[in-house]
């Protein structure tokens, strides 16, 4: 049976987070799969150290090692996940820069984006000082020719792809895993289970909060006298400055649950009933998709998120179903009113979630990828980037 092998840039990271539901995307094709990378952590990221065969080398004297773990991969298919020399890198070597193996190339980040203080900082940042690490901006665009070399390439987002080409592919989660409709995903049973009160309305933070991903907005938002109903649940890092501050900030209503695997997922958001996504307007973000605004789409929850790089139209903000509520990035105010409307608006709240799981299972499930990707493999097939054992599919 072909296998995949997916080059991920540090395992230690999040990066695995975009990489794991295309990975299953091409396990419900039939292939087997494997999850290269260097590591700069002690275990490979913690919600998904479980999940695949990983092989890694450690996050060190990458550009030395690169061929070490191109020769560790053992895929029919070279899938090199985001335009870093540490995994694309890896992945060129890996499929012959394209001759040997079949080379796919997906994006999910706008790597080119730097940022500076005016011109003597960019000089000794990037000029200067930049060739000492691989992540500098000399480094990508060196990098950034090769990227042609791939027989076809997935993005995640619009902006990604006015500048890469190929095709959007959305990074949601298994359909069948992340389902409101499964009998063990009682939202009463997953409170108790994860010690969360009953009977308030929740809010979600997952993950790591990064400055760009709004955590104090929604934290200020939650003060308010009109939202103090609501509770606020946290998964990630327990230590983190964010986590303490909402902590002061909200008492007995901030709930700090710490890392949780990904298989308990399904639960947390079940638990819950509001996960908002207010991303901070940047370069950057203006080309991201986070991966928490599809899996509360998955479980039909109510979504506030801000407009934002293609949120606004993944949440219908301007049709005449929309499938969420969106807000101005950075304004506090308007969050703040949001949480009230969907708190005085239980119907409404309910018809926006469902419409989000059916986008989700059209557009952005494993099963909507899988279909997507296998119409990208048989295209490259038939165009002939393709190894011997592929020729007859």
């Amino acid at each position: 049976m072909p296998k995949v092998s997916f080059f991920v840039a540090d395992l230690s990271l999040n990066p695995i987070v975009r990489a794991y539901p295309l990975a299953r995307a091409v396990e419900k094709l039939g292939y087997r799969v494997e999850v290269l990378g260097f590591q700069s952590g002690a275990t490979v990221y913690a919600p998904y150290k479980d999940t695949f065969e990983y092989k890694t080398l450690p996050y060190r004297r990458v550009m030395s090692n690169l061929r070490n773990l191109a020769g560790m991969a053992t895929g029919d298919i070279i899938y090199g996940c985001k335009p870093l020399w540490e995994s694309y890198g890896a992945a060129l070597i890996a499929s012959g820069f394209g001759r040997r193996k079949l080379l796919l190339f997906d994006v999910e980040d706008d790597e080119l984006y730097f940022s500076y203080n005016g011109l003597g900082d960019f000089v000794k940042r990037h000029l200067v000082r930049g060739w000492i690490s691989r992540s500098s901006l000399q480094w990508k665009l060196l990098l950034h020719p090769f990227t042609r070399l791939s027989a076809h390439t997935t993005v995640s987002s619009r902006k990604l792809q006015r500048r890469y080409g190929g095709d959007i592919l959305l990074h949601g989660p298994d359909e069948t895993v992340l389902d409101p409709e499964r009998s063990d995903l009682s939202p009463a049973v997953c409170r108790q289970q994860l010690g969360l009160p009953q009977d308030v309305p929740l809010v979600l933070f997952a993950g790591t909060p990064h400055p760009h991903k709004g955590m104090r907005l929604i934290v200020d938002s939650l003060c308010d006298p009109a939202n103090t109903d609501y509770h606020l649940a946290l998964a990630g890092p327990a230590d983190h400055p964010e986590f303490q501050y909402a902590a002061q900030a909200l008492g007995r209503r901030c709930h700090v649950l710490g890392y949780l695997p990904y298989e308990d997922m399904p639960a947390l958001l079940a638990a819950v009933d509001v996960v908002p996504t207010p991303q901070q307007q940047n370069r950057y973000t203006e080309a991201q998709i986070p991966a928490k605004l599809l899996e509360a789409m998955a479980m039909a929850k109510v979504i506030i998120a801000s407009r934002v790089s293609d949120l606004a139209d993944i949440l219908g903000e301007h049709t005449s179903q929309p499938r969420g509520w969106v807000v101005p990035p950075g304004d506090t105010g308007a969050l703040s009113d949001t949480f009230s409307q969907v708190l005085s608006s239980p119907d409404e709240a309910r018809r926006r979630s469902q419409r989000a799981r059916r986008y989700f299972l059209d557009h952005a499930s494993v099963q909507a990828n899988a279909e997507k990707l296998s119409r990208i493999i048989e295209q490259c097939v038939s165009q002939g980037n393709c190894t011997k054992w592929s020729a007859g599919l």
